[in-house]
């Protein structure tokens, strides 16, 4: 016995249910090219802060005036272990979203933690770099001294 399968179908419905499949499938690519537009957009970077969460926002910019604080007050030179990459993380999203949650006039505000933070860096680097010498001056043996002859 042999079956035969023929790829082609004919269907016969009543031109309403036709209608109401049709629309059905252009409210779902309508949901299709929504989706694929907010996927875009939350790949593109989507506002750090939205007006959703209002609460984030405040905190957002109460530790702003923190780190201000912290870095007009706390030079990376008598305070050891600055978060200098914490404060430049901060620094980038800062100049990359600075219409989202602060002033206008405070827009500088990130190209002025990222240069602080590359200070705290290069200050750590020196700190660094001088423990290490001083470990090998510490490692090097006195210098011990043969005394001189004594002539009669």
């Amino acid at each position: 016995m042999s079956i035969a399968v023929d790829n082609s179908a004919t269907v016969t419905m009543p031109l309403a249910s036709y209608n109401r499949i049709d629309e059905q499938i252009s409210k779902l690519q309508a949901q299709v090219a929504e989706f694929e537009t907010e996927k875009r957009a939350a790949q593109e970077g989507a506002p750090l802060i939205s007006n959703d969460n209002p609460d984030a926002g405040n905190a957002l910019r109460a530790a702003v005036e923190v780190v201000k604080y912290a870095v007009g007050n706390m030079p990376p030179e008598a305070h050891k272990g600055w978060p200098s990459q914490d404060l430049h993380e901060l620094g980038e999203l800062l100049r990359k979203n600075h219409d989202n949650f602060i002033e206008p006039e405070q827009a500088t505000l990130g190209t002025t933690f990222i240069e602080f933070a590359k200070e705290c860096e290069e200050i750590e680097v020196f700190r660094q770099n001088r423990f290490a010498a001083a470990q090998e001056i510490q490692a090097e043996p006195a210098f011990e001294s043969t005394p001189a002859p004594v002539v009669d």
